[in-house]
């Protein structure tokens, strides 16, 4: 299998939340228990509360976010990284002036989410 070319990889855009994504290791990659996808948040861009099955990790890369996990409030800043346990409420947003970038991982291809309400901002 050969490595995946970042840049090579095409952006999907969210008009909504004012969030980008692009899959680095999923289905594509030939993946079968696991999924890797690199996130841009323009500023005020957000996911709303929601919960998966399985586990999910948010590496912020640059920039920050403001993270909710299991109604605590924290922000995280580049670099730094969060577990989140399966079943646990969690939702971010970008409340800085400038776009953030990270790694989103999950031990699952395309994992189920269960939104409490899909306009809902943390």
């Amino acid at each position: 299998m050969a490595p995946t070319e970042h840049d090579q990889q095409p952006w999907r855009h969210h008009p909504y939340w004012q969030v980008a994504r692009r899959d680095l290791i999923g289905t594509l990659a030939g993946a079968q228990h696991c999924e890797l996808s690199e996130q841009r948040a323009e500023p005020g861009g957000y996911v709303p509360i929601h919960h998966h099955d399985v586990e999910e990790i948010i590496t912020v890369l640059s920039g920050a976010l403001m993270v909710m996990v299991d109604g605590q409030y924290f922000e995280m800043h580049a670099p730094s990284s969060v577990l989140i346990r399966p079943g646990i409420k969690h939702g971010w947003r970008n409340k800085s002036m400038s776009p953030t970038t990270f790694l989103v991982y999950f031990p699952a291809r395309d994992p189920a989410s269960h939104w409490r309400e899909p306009k809902s901002k943390i």
